[in-house]
């Protein structure tokens, strides 16, 4: 991982002179309170995260929100909600597909923490030990 002065050259330059295009989103509930951090930069990587700690939610390359557990599904609704509302100042494009049946199909049965990179993604974000 990236630490102090490299990862504030890394986020300010990019990485060969391709820049990062960092963006970070609060997402709020009726009532403001923070319910998810919603962060996303080049090539599509976006990033669903609790209002607290390194916990992913979702996870995207290439702008398409991987399916994990049906659990999602609502989370993935809302947020396609969300964002298709405009004037939130994201960028980032975010497909959060809760409409496609068979996407659900394929993990309903599914383990929780087998699917896709969530297994990875949790193993880096728990760090060593």
């Amino acid at each position: 991982m990236c630490r102090g002065d490299d990862l504030a050259t890394l986020l300010r330059d990019g990485i060969d002179d391709f820049p990062m295009e960092l963006e970070a989103a609060a997402v709020v509930d009726d009532a403001g309170a923070l319910r998810y951090r919603l962060y996303g930069w080049s090539f599509g990587v976006i990033w669903l995260m609790p209002p607290s700690g390194l916990d992913v939610v979702a996870f995207a390359s290439q702008h398409d929100l991987e399916h994990w557990h049906v659990d999602q599904r609502p989370i993935f609704w809302a947020m396609d909600r969300a964002l298709a509302r405009g004037g939130h100042g994201f960028r980032q494009p975010a497909k959060f597909c809760w409409w496609e049946e068979r996407c659900w199909d394929e993990v309903a049965d599914a383990p929780r923490g087998t699917v896709g990179s969530e297994p990875h993604l949790r193993r880096q974000l728990a760090g060593p030990g």
